[in-house]
């Protein structure tokens, strides 16, 4: 499971966030140098960014209104307005997401294309699902060959 440094918008995996937490000296960030923040602002940094168009920010507070954390209500309508958002800039992670929405409303076409786009910028995950749409004939001609191929793909990476 990969972390999220707010102060700094870097994407951390796990297996290298675990030691960076590990061999922090106090609540300083060691990617960036800047304070570890408490919720409420982390929550008025993502806020703030998110406004100002970065991407990384729309999704991150998408995740967070859609599960309702950081104090946050669960919002699922915010939650798709800011990974539309985050998606029409190119944020792979945000594609998938809506990717997941779409085929939730059975919209297959629409997930499978938002999908496709994410996996296509190597979103792993992403990958596993569009083979799942082959398999399943969701959105796309089935296509078993297809399916078993992206979803081999998507394992390796």
């Amino acid at each position: 499971k990969a972390s999220f440094f707010i102060c700094c918008g870097n994407k951390v995996c796990g297996s290298c966030s675990d030691p960076l937490y590990a061999s922090a000296s106090g609540d300083t960030c060691l990617l960036c140098r800047e304070e570890l923040n408490t919720d409420g602002e982390a929550l008025s940094i993502l806020r703030t960014k998110a406004a100002e168009g970065k991407a990384w920010a729309q999704c991150l507070l998408g995740t967070k209104y859609f599960g309702g954390t950081l104090g946050l209500t669960v919002d699922r309508q915010r939650a798709e307005s800011l990974y539309r958002k985050a998606a029409d800039q190119g944020h792979p992670e945000a594609q998938y997401y809506l990717g997941k929405i779409e085929d939730a409303r059975s919209n297959y076409a629409e997930a499978c294309r938002l999908f496709e786009a994410a996996a296509s910028q190597g979103h792993m995950i992403a990958l596993c699902h569009l083979g799942i749409q082959y398999c399943q004939g969701h959105g796309v001609e089935q296509d078993l060959i297809k399916a078993v191929r992206l979803i081999t793909i998507a394992a390796k990476l």
